[in-house]
């Protein structure tokens, strides 16, 4: 990783543990301005491992899909999903990394089997009401 200061470069070298140190303490915003900063600061920050605890929150019906085939997020282990479809439970259903499980609302095409075979595989699952 370089660093660059009143033009001066500096080669810093974190290993993964202190990034990772690094990483609890930064929001989403912040990680994200790292991963932009360079191709290499990128190859640094998008290790998945640096992303696993992060409390993703997805919106709408595509986010998942895209969300989870992207490197950062490939072992993310908890997610909140305002409305849970039967694409979503596709995708659920073939993520093994994700532990933790947040929903707002579970749309009427998403039935009783269906979903239920998908949930047992998490370790906290909770569901929202309207």
């Amino acid at each position: 990783v370089m660093l660059i200061t009143n033009n001066i470069r500096v080669h810093v070298t974190a290993g993964g543990e202190l990034r990772k140190n690094i990483s609890e303490y930064l929001d989403f915003s912040s990680m994200c301005n790292l991963v932009r900063i360079s191709r290499g600061w990128r190859k640094v920050w998008e290790e998945p491992m640096l992303w696993t605890q992060f409390k993703l929150t997805l919106k709408s019906y595509g986010d998942l899909k895209t969300a989870l085939s992207t490197k950062r997020f490939s072992a993310l282990r908890s997610l909140r999903i305002r409305k849970l479809n039967k694409d979503n439970i596709e995708v659920l259903k073939n993520n093994s990394s994700i532990r933790c499980l947040d929903v707002c609302y579970i749309d009427g095409d998403v039935y009783g089997d269906e979903f239920a075979n998908v949930m047992i595989q998490f370790e906290s699952l909770k569901l929202h009401g309207g």
